[in-house]
């Protein structure tokens, strides 16, 4: 399978389907063809990686006794903000701010495949205006750590890592729904749509019942998923895709980004099928 720009076309060609159909060239509007098929899937459940062992040692029990030296109750939200830049020293003598999680970042990069859970998106080095390169990462607190229970800081099963543009001009520390964790969801609730500007943009899955699409699209909203700068790379997803396919080939381009891939994959057997069936 593959497939490729030509002017204003595209072109797929599949050596599975019928001599008939295999010696044509098939040209088709994939916009058109993506609307037909109800839009391409942006998020898909996410597997919940396994706890790292050495998690609760280095992580959880460093954060648990912080909060017992404060005074802070492991049950209620912290009472500031600052509980979390407070100094210390820990079990190894070094002294540290209270923010324990960042000692999980490796394990969570490798553990989310360095793809942003809400976003989808591959985690890239970005180039500060100064010249300087940093990591787009961040990590989330899927229940906000100013918000839920201070011990939530330090659990494995809270934290969720991120593009930064997400957690910090999106989600923050907005409460976002249990059931739209995308390591909870049991079936994809969202796609894709194309506006009247080329763009695609993130809306909920038209199948659902109009009570959850009104919650969705709160939620939308909540994450930042449809911020400029995130319709910017996802359109650049899409259309790189789509010229480069056969320089890629489909083994990269599903690794690089699984989400769209499989949906225009989705969406040009759909159509081949059609055809195929046409032709009988």
């Amino acid at each position: 399978f593959f497939f490729f720009k030509q002017k204003t076309a595209y072109e797929i060609r599949n050596c599975d389907w019928s001599a008939d159909v295999c010696s044509s060239d098939l040209v088709l509007d994939p916009l058109a063809a993506g609307r037909a098929a109800g839009g391409l899937a942006v998020m898909i459940p996410v597997p919940l990686p396994p706890e790292p062992a050495c998690f609760d040692r280095s992580v959880r029990q460093e954060g648990l006794a912080h909060l017992h030296e404060q005074g802070q109750d492991p049950a209620q939200p912290p009472r500031s903000s600052s509980l979390w830049t407070l100094k210390r020293l820990d079990a190894s003598g070094n002294e540290r701010t209270a923010e324990y999680w960042q000692r999980a970042r490796e394990d969570l990069r490798a553990g989310y495949n360095n793809r942003c859970v809400y976003s989808c998106f591959v985690i890239e080095t970005e180039r500060l205006a100064d010249g300087r390169e940093q990591s787009g990462h961040s990590i989330d607190h899927f229940e906000p750590k100013s918000r839920a229970a201070a011990r939530r800081a330090y659990d494995w099963d809270n934290l969720r890592w991120a593009w930064r543009v997400i957690d910090n001009e999106g989600k923050g520390n907005h409460w976002i729904p249990a059931e739209h964790d995308p390591t909870a969801m049991t079936a994809p609730l969202l796609q894709l749509a194309e506006d009247e500007g080329g763009n695609w943009l993130v809306v909920p899955d038209p199948g659902l019942e109009h009570s959850e699409q009104t919650r969705l699209r709160e939620t939308i909203g909540l994450l930042g998923l449809n911020l400029r700068k995130v319709v910017l790379r996802r359109n650049a997803y899409v259309d790189d895709f789509l010229n480069n396919g056969p320089d890629y080939g489909p083994t990269w381009m599903q690794e690089r980004q699984p989400f769209v891939y499989r949906e225009l994959r989705r969406i040009f057997d759909r159509w081949a099928a059609g055809l195929e069936s046409a032709a009988r």
